[in-house]
C-alpha cells in the first residue's frame, strides 16, 4: 500500500477540492475525517467539525509508517479498495501541506523568521492553539446555532407546512 509520502512522490494529480465527496465521507466519524476541510460560509466550526479537525490533525502529525499503521485499525480503512485508500491518503497528505503552509503564513504576518527547529515547534503550537481556539468557541456558539436552527425550522413549517404531502 502507498504511504501519503510515497503518493506525494508520484508526481502530479487530478486534483479534487479538499471537501469533495470520497468513499471516506458521511457522518462516521471515521469517514467525517476529510469533512473538516470543506469550504463553508459559516466561519464559526460546529462541535462535529472541530472534532472532525482535531483527528485529521492528529492523523496528520503521524509519521507515514505510523499513520498507515493507525488506519489499519480502522474497520472502514480496511474495507476500502486500493485507489480509495490512496485518494485518502493524498487527502492526509494535502492537509499536511496545508497545515504547513497556514502556519507559515502565519509566522509571515507575525513577521518571524524562524529556522527549520522553529518552523516545526511553531507549525505545531499554532495548530494546538488553533484547535482549542475553535473547540471554545464552537462551545459558545452551539446553543446560539441551536436556538436559530430551530426558529428557522418553525419557520419553514409555517411558511410551507400546508405543502406536505399525505402519509399513504
Amino acid at each position: 500500500m502507498a504511504t501519503a509520502g510515497q503518493l506525494q512522490a508520484q508526481g502530479p494529480r487530478q486534483q479534487e477540492p479538499l471537501g469533495a465527496p470520497t468513499a471516506a465521507s458521511n457522518t462516521d466519524p471515521d469517514h467525517a475525517l476529510p469533512q473538516a476541510y470543506e469550504p463553508r460560509r459559516n466561519p464559526i466550526p460546529n462541535r462535529h467539525e472541530v472534532e472532525a479537525r482535531e483527528k485529521l490533525q492528529e492523523l496528520a502529525k503521524l509519521s507515514d509508517e505510523q499513520l498507515t499503521a493507525e488506519l489499519h485499525k480502522w474497520p472502514r480503512y480496511q474495507k476500502m479498495t486500493f485507489g480509495e485508500r490512496a485518494k485518502f491518503l493524498q487527502r492526509i497528505q494535502d492537509i499536511r501541506d496545508h497545515r504547513k503552509n497556514m502556519a507559515v503564513n502565519r509566522a509571515r504576518e507575525l513577521n518571524l523568521n524562524l529556522n527549520p527547529e522553529q518552523q516545526a515547534a511553531f507549525e505545531k503550537s499554532y495548530w494546538d492553539k488553533k484547535i482549542v481556539a475553535e473547540k471554545q468557541l464552537s462551545a459558545e456558539t452551539e446553543p446560539r446555532r441551536k436556538e436559530l436552527d430551530e426558529q428557522m425550522n418553525q419557520q419553514l413549517l409555517k411558511e410551507f407546512g400546508s405543502a406536505q404531502t399525505p402519509a399513504k
